[in-house]
């Protein structure tokens, strides 16, 4: 018998339906890892229907903010530096408030700090003509600040931008079906208020 290792090993190929019955149950940061070990592995972990389960919320300062879904059953939020490999696992506010309506999530950092916080907008019932925003902040480690939503804030973008601690959507009116008035709506984490620009029609044009 040898002793010489061989110069590689060819790799098990599963059918994808076998491994995503593994990978699903696994938490999302072994996954993260297992993601950047080959290329074999980063193009199974990325493909559809494995991808349909996780959903990244935004990356500031290179940190990722991901909601990731474990066979539908289950989801969690995910803090995670790619660069450090180091991650924590939140809980989703989802199980906390059981909404009817899911709304969005936000990730974004307080101005010159390194603390950080993920909005949450949802409503408790689907009838209901307002939204309620919750606050998870790093500091305090847990979803503690709540808020009834002015009335404006009915339609979000679920793109958005960050600066300076505000997060802006932009957004239009429940009766402005064609998207023709569309204005900029932010909430301030310094503040804790939403407020609207009117973007000028000369823009939209």
């Amino acid at each position: 018998m040898s002793d010489i290792f061989p110069a590689s090993i060819p790799l098990l190929k599963l059918p994808n339906n076998i491994l995503l019955d593994i990978f699903h149950p696994i938490d999302a940061s072994t996954i993260l890892k297992a993601h950047s070990t080959c290329s074999y592995w980063r193009a199974k972990l990325s493909s559809y229907d494995f991808m349909s389960r996780i959903h990244i919320i935004g990356i500031e300062n290179g940190i990722l903010g991901i909601r990731y879904s474990s066979m539908g059953k289950k989801s969690y939020l995910l803090y995670w530096n790619p660069v450090s490999q180091k991650s924590k696992i939140l809980q989703d506010p989802v199980y906390i408030f059981q909404p009817d309506l899911v709304y969005l999530y936000a990730f974004v950092y307080f101005p010159y700090t390194m603390d950080y916080a993920i909005l949450y907008i949802f409503k408790q019932i689907s009838e209901s003509p307002s939204c309620t925003l919750l606050i998870y902040t790093s500091f305090r480690r847990n979803w503690n600040v709540i808020t009834t939503c002015p009335p404006y804030v009915v339609i979000l973008d679920v793109v958005y931008v960050t600066l300076d601690g505000s997060i802006y959507w932009l957004t239009c009116s429940v009766e402005d079906v064609e998207r023709r008035s569309l204005y900029i709506m932010y909430f301030s984490l310094l503040s804790n208020t939403f407020q609207q620009i009117f973007v000028p029609q000369q823009a939209l044009a």
